[in-house]
């Protein structure tokens, strides 16, 4: 129960990411959109450094958003005590997210591996 918890805690803090990462990177692109405008020497940015930069932030966002769901579903499952393999595979995607993202995989992975919790698992898919 207290590791699906942590999964729900986790996934609000990647969909709040995921919002701050859009937000930054539109002010960003408009910024440079601005400096772009107004710069009329010979030293200009290149016209695609606007998209380019502004596609990096939204590819992270959507990176993020995907981190949420996936938490979102991993806490759903762990309560419902189904999809462990999908479990242990976002428990090691968030593993690449310090600190709290790793912390947060490791333990997942230490819990759902117990024998036990694999026999709860097996015994919850059976009619």
């Amino acid at each position: 129960m207290l590791l699906a918890i942590f999964h729900f805690v986790f996934a609000v803090f990647a969909l709040l990411m995921t919002v701050l990462i859009a937000f930054q990177g539109s002010l960003i692109g408009v910024a440079l959109s601005n400096v772009r405008a107004q710069n009329s020497s010979s030293n200009q940015m290149p016209a695609a450094a606007v998209p380019v930069v502004t596609g990096f932030f939204l590819f992270i966002a959507l990176l993020a958003l995907l981190a949420a769901i996936g938490n979102l579903l991993v806490g759903l499952f762990i309560l419902k005590r189904k999809n462990r393999v999908f479990s242990l595979v976002v428990a090691g995607l968030n593993c690449l997210n310090p600190p709290f993202g790793t912390a947060l995989g490791i333990f997942t992975l230490i819990v759902l591996s117990r024998d036990s919790v694999q026999r709860i698992y097996r015994g919850a898919g059976a009619p």
